[in-house]
């Protein structure tokens, strides 16, 4: 079961994308930020 939760310090994101134990949003200036599991490093 996953647990929804608030990740700080992502605004203005135009993409997000999911995979099956990782995210990763790209934002407006053109950075992208990922955050996961931490299950594979």
């Amino acid at each position: 079961m996953f647990t929804l939760t608030t990740v700080s310090g992502i605004t203005g994101a135009m993409a997000i994308v999911a995979g099956s134990a990782h995210n990763c949003a790209l934002l407006a200036g053109g950075d992208v930020r990922c955050w996961g599991s931490k299950r594979q490093g």
